[in-house]
């Protein structure tokens, strides 16, 4: 059964609830917030319907042991390295890593050793080279766990399976942030899924590409090099002991639909996608990316602005105050919108409308905003960065300083510098000229464009 199903079976039986949560079910919003009672089972220690609907999970993706996450992907990534990774030892990361996996490297206390993702003309992140990942290794025995992100933020995918083998190769566990991958598994016209590609842990955001609640995602185990006692431990440390039993079935549903008629789903959607790439072919002004099926995700719509006299900032902007369409993010070379299988005909056909009318109002540009190809020197890692005196610093003057607070823009939430990091001149230069072009970058103290927090010593 459902676990949807079940719940509004056990709201019908009209038991008083002398438990928490003390909304007690007395608003509309509240009536079906339950908490583990006997009846609802215990998503920890799952035996009845919890156990259904986590079972139903494994089928579907093919996994060893899958858990549903409440708390994000975050609490995905953080149960995943502090796994896999030996505290206080050494991580191999892909440096487009979201903000979460330096979180799990803070509190872990590691190592951070980079791979810069690979990247277009136009500041697309796609892939990370296998050649690159062998080339850590060899070099530092003592890294335990990689860690990369794939799909990127805008659809680039890179060669698991290769990836995989050459971690194994070196006792290492691969850890697949794949929060924008949900629906890889469904149809062939996206990329392989990290799952069946050789990855060890995958991490997905059910409610970023599929269909369940805000907050919810999945923990996949797909191989026996991961320790499983340790997972579930680490997953009951930094996921909260109340679950919502509303996001919880969000995701039951939206696998049972998948179950149920995902391949009339994906196939309407898919075809909803070729329509919206076909009509756009005639825009003269913007273009929308069209990178490899085979290491792209066509499910992310990007809209590049890299031709045109605007930028996809203000064409973000334009979208939302004149068309009424809100897309995820922008920066100064594109503009991203997402896209699933709940997107109507009607929405694809505004987004086509809206961007033919406004290419014909637009002359032809070059202005690029150049993506950073470099990493910031380690100083310490984040975890002693923590421990240091601290004042601010006018960016102007951040050069040769050591950084104690994340920046990053967001979205993504891919850190320009972190704790522990020197600021170079050109990671100075870049933040200004990010945040000349109306990018939204955000520092923890919320200080900038005044000042960045640095250490006293450096």
């Amino acid at each position: 059964m459902k676990l949807y199903d079940y719940m509004n079976d056990y709201l019908k039986e009209n038991i008083y609830p002398f438990h928490m949560p003390g909304n007690k079910r007395m608003t509309e919003y509240s009536q079906l917030d339950f908490t583990e009672v006997e009846r609802l089972d215990n998503l920890y220690h799952p035996r009845g319907v919890l156990k259904e609907m986590t079972d139903r999970i494994k089928k579907l993706f093919g996994t060893k042991e899958s858990f549903v996450l409440v708390n994000g992907s975050t609490t995905g990534i953080l149960t995943a390295i502090t796994s896999a990774a030996t505290r206080g030892g050494s991580i191999l990361l892909a440096r487009n890593c979201h903000k979460s996996v330096y979180n799990a490297v803070e509190l872990w206390d590691l190592t951070p050793n980079y791979i810069l993702p690979r990247c277009d003309e136009n500041g697309i992140c796609m892939g990370i080279s296998p050649d690159e990942v062998e080339k850590k290794l060899k070099d530092n025995r003592e890294i335990k766990a990689c860690v990369i992100t794939s799909p990127t933020y805008e659809g680039g995918v890179s060669d698991i399976k290769a990836i995989a083998e050459i971690c194994h190769s070196y006792n290492v566990v691969l850890i697949v942030d794949e929060a924008h991958g949900s629906h890889l598994n469904f149809s062939d016209y996206f990329p392989a899924s990290a799952i069946g590609q050789g990855a060890d842990i995958v991490i997905q955001s059910t409610h970023k590409t599929l269909t369940s609640l805000t907050g919810t995602g999945l923990l996949h185990i797909c191989s026996d090099m991961v320790d499983l006692q340790k997972v579930k431990k680490r997953y009951q440390t930094f996921q909260t002991t109340s679950p919502n039993y509303s996001l919880m079935a969000s995701v039951d549903e939206c696998i049972c639909s998948i179950i149920e008629k995902g391949d009339s789903l994906f196939d309407e959607y898919t075809k909803r996608l070729d329509d919206f790439y076909k009509k756009t072919e005639s825009l003269e002004n913007l273009k929308i990316f069209r990178g490899d099926t085979s290491v792209f995700d066509r499910g992310k719509i990007v809209i590049l602005t890299t031709d045109a006299n605007i930028s996809g900032i203000a064409l973000q902007t334009a979208l939302r105050e004149k068309y009424k369409i809100e897309t995820e993010m922008a920066t100064v070379n594109y503009c991203l919108a997402m896209t699933s299988i709940n997107d109507t005909s009607e929405g694809f056909a505004g987004l086509v409308t809206a961007l033919l009318e406004i290419d014909k109002s637009l002359k032809k540009s070059n202005d690029k905003l150049q993506t950073p190809e470099y990493l910031p020197q380690i100083v310490y890692t984040p975890a002693k960065a923590e421990n240091l005196l601290k004042k601010d610093i006018s960016l102007e003057k951040a050069s040769g300083r050591v950084a104690m607070e994340y920046i990053y823009a967001y979205p993504p939430g891919i850190p320009i510098i972190v704790p522990g990091e020197k600021f170079s001149q050109d990671t100075v230069d870049d933040i200004k000229n990010m945040l000349k072009n109306g990018v939204n970058v955000i520092s923890e103290s919320n200080k900038l464009p005044l000042s960045v927090v640095c250490a006293i010593d450096t």
